[in-house]
């Protein structure tokens, strides 16, 4: 009797022991958004999100906080690497003494399809030492990247349809396209993309240089008049990363996953990009929320001319960082041209 009274207390502890013991452990990362939870850019976010815990049976999940909750936008890059958040969204133009490399990303490019130009940044970022010691240096881990898409000029009873339109006008810019509308006269304004609403709706603003896909999402048919399609280059100088401590204590395993998804992003928030362009514009011309302005190929090419000299003025930067800009550069438009080659010779991957 005494013996099978051992027996049934030692095998009610080994259950207790068996439930109080979790086959595997869950592990949340934070994650910090500066936008808010809706538009393309953010349903491509909840993918990722939604991929990692499927991937991982739920032992990965990302706790997505919206809207600067838990980071403000300039504050990312060195908040994720002192372990603020686990992972986050870096935009470079908010820290271009951080992030100088990177910055190539916003320079007024000729060839911004979206897709062929993140696939070359992405592949960029994972392969060329300048850019991996760039994020070594924050304590971050590069996970992937993607492309805002070409970008419009809207605005509250201006038009701008040639580059002469520029000069006078109260602009909100966005990196190298800031200067760019400075040269050409505008006078600029510091907004960010999450003030564009207010600066248009009291008039600190007249126009706002931004993506296509955003403007709805940033309600701006509610504040601005008229939308002229400059379709001129695009802000890709973003990124998404994990602080380094973090990454480093994820199992191989885990690791593969988010690199895994990391690449298969670029295809998810491309597609949205590209498809949402189109529909974005139609959309809106429907629903008559702007009237609407062609700029002229000529003009187009007059502001891609009053670029080009910033792409010398970034190589002078990083030059004197102990980086030769020229190679990066020319790496750079190489895998460009790659990219943009394989999209002519078998589309984009979501089409086959």
């Amino acid at each position: 009797m005494h013996s099978n009274m051992l027996k049934a207390l030692g095998g009610a502890a080994l259950m207790m022991a068996a439930l109080a013991w979790p086959a595997k452990a869950e592990t949340t990362l934070s994650f910090s958004d500066n936008s808010a939870n809706r538009g393309s850019r953010a349903e491509a976010m909840n993918w990722f999100a939604d991929e990692l815990a499927k991937r991982t049976n739920g032992e990965l999940k990302l706790e997505i906080h919206w809207g600067q909750a838990l980071l403000k936008g300039p504050a990312v890059a060195k908040g994720v690497g002192d372990g603020v958040a686990d992972m986050g969204l870096v935009i470079a133009v908010y820290n271009p003494a951080l992030n100088p490399v990177m910055l190539l990303a916003d320079l007024p490019l000729e060839n911004n399809d979206p897709w062929a130009a993140t696939r070359a940044l992405y592949e960029l970022n994972t392969t060329h030492p300048a850019l991996q010691s760039e994020w070594d240096n924050l304590n971050l881990k590069f996970v992937t990247t993607m492309s805002t898409g070409p970008l419009q000029m809207v605005c509250n009873d201006k038009v701008i349809d040639s580059v002469d339109d520029f000069a006078g006008v109260k602009m909100r810019g966005i990196s190298t396209y800031s200067k760019v509308a400075q040269d050409l006269g505008a006078n600029m304004v510091s907004v960010t993309a999450y003030e564009t609403y207010q600066a248009l709706d009291t008039g600190l603003i007249d126009c706002a240089i931004f993506y296509t896909y955003a403007i709805p999402a940033f309600k701006l048919p509610e504040v601005a008049t008229d939308l002229t399609t400059l379709d001129w280059g695009a802000l890709m100088g973003i990124a998404i990363v994990m602080n380094q401590d973090t990454w480093s204590a994820l199992s191989p395993e885990h690791q593969a996953v988010i690199e895994q998804l990391g690449s298969e992003f670029v295809d998810v928030i491309s597609e949205k990009v590209i498809v949402e362009k189109d529909t974005t514009l139609d959309t809106l011309k429907k629903e008559g929320a702007f009237k609407f302005h062609e700029f002229p190929a000529e003009e187009r090419q007059k502001l891609l001319a009053a670029g080009a000299k910033y792409f010398d003025e970034w190589k002078e930067t990083v030059t004197k960082a102990g980086i030769d800009g020229e190679a990066v550069l020319q790496h750079y438009q190489d895998l460009l041209a790659k990219w943009h080659e394989r999209r002519k010779a078998q589309g984009y991957p979501w089409e086959g």
